[in-house]
């Protein structure tokens, strides 16, 4: 007699018995047994500010390197800006040099028109030809910085926006959440 209100037990178990609870399709998360539609409600919110989180972090890490890349760009272009100052002030010193050795000579020399004080201007119009060619290489040189710099800025605001489309994305979705039960296999428990 014990055996069959056994087995009526169990036949009555697996008719009536389930188990219900919250799913969450979009997050895949499932409540716990005994979890109560707010505190579930609470752990999806949890769950979805942490893959926010993370993609936010996402977003920044792939942007750091572009600006990190960027800013070495930056300080090679400003170390060719200091170079290339650093030539210019050369090249004016040795014109300014020339010139003053040119002038001197055709004031103080016996002939002013001579194959060595010609020799010199030549080499004082070459040493000018020089200075503003460095003049230029340092305006390429502030242009090329100027333009990097500006690069930064255009990255740093697509980051921002991209991270704000992000959050803006994440805010309006709506929790959607499901009831569920499940029923027990009568092969599993029910030998």
């Amino acid at each position: 007699k014990f055996s069959v209100w056994t087995n009526k037990a169990k036949q009555e178990i697996y008719k009536k018995a389930t188990l219900s609870f919250w799913e969450a399709p979009e997050e895949k998360l499932h409540s716990k047994v005994g979890e109560s539609k707010v505190d579930f409600q609470a752990r999806v919110k949890q769950k979805r500010r942490e893959l926010r989180d993370e993609q936010v972090e996402k977003i920044k890490a792939k942007y750091e390197k572009k600006i990190e890349s960027v800013e070495k760009k930056i300080e090679k272009a400003e170390i060719k800006v200091e170079t290339e100052h650093s030539q210019y002030q050369q090249s004016k010193i040795q014109t300014a040099v020339s010139l003053g050795a040119t002038v001197l000579g055709a004031l103080l020399g016996r002939r002013t028109i001579s194959s060595r004080n010609l020799g010199r201007i030549g080499t004082t119009l070459r040493g000018a030809n020089r200075m503003s060619k460095e003049k230029r290489e340092i305006q390429l040189a502030k242009e090329t910085v100027k333009r990097l710099q500006e690069e930064i800025e255009e990255l740093e605001l697509q980051m921002q926006e991209d991270i704000q489309t992000c959050l803006d994305s994440s805010n309006q979705k709506q929790i959607s959440l499901k009831e569920a039960s499940v029923r027990p296999l009568k092969k599993r428990y029910f030998y």
